[in-house]
């Protein structure tokens, strides 16, 4: 029976034989459609990301989360029919394995809080977060430690 020499070092597999990564599913959430088509088409440049929807206001939000179960919901603070915090608030309850990466212009101590309050992970000024900067925050939310069940290996 052959033996692997010590000397030999360890190959590690082969690309064809390794698991695929899963890729964290965003939904966007933003009233402002350029802002938000325009995240999309960046963001989904990055090979481990997925933009599985996009909604205009919070109510939208909340159907789209049930229906499509995304990992990451970037979510303006500021929506029309219900608002960011709100949305934030009711799907942090249903879905707890949902990290909400808020965005807003309003980064005053108020709007902070109840952000967090509701369930967000992260908070990001919107007027000076760059592209770089809010893909490494979606990484971070999820601790890239994607399981092969949905939202079992990270939790708030």
């Amino acid at each position: 029976m052959p033996t692997r020499s010590a000397t030999r070092p360890h190959r590690s597999p082969s690309v064809h034989h390794r698991q695929p990564v899963r890729r964290i599913r965003l939904l966007l959430v933003d009233d402002h459609a350029l802002f938000r088509k325009g995240l999309g088409i960046a963001l989904g440049r990055y090979a481990t990301l997925e933009i599985v929807g996009e909604a205009s206001d919070g109510e939208e939000a909340l159907k789209l989360v049930d229906w499509l179960s995304p990992d990451v919901v970037v979510m303006d603070s500021h929506l029309p029919r219900l608002n960011g915090i709100e949305a934030t608030r009711s799907m942090t309850q249903r879905h707890a394995h949902l990290c909400v990466v808020g965005l807003s212009c309003d980064m005053g101590r108020e709007n902070r809080e109840a952000m967090f309050k509701a369930g967000a992970c992260i908070l990001l000024d919107k007027g000076m977060i760059t592209l770089q900067e809010l893909y490494y925050a979606i990484r971070r939310t999820v601790g890239m430690n994607l399981g092969a069940t949905h939202g079992a290996a990270w939790s708030k």
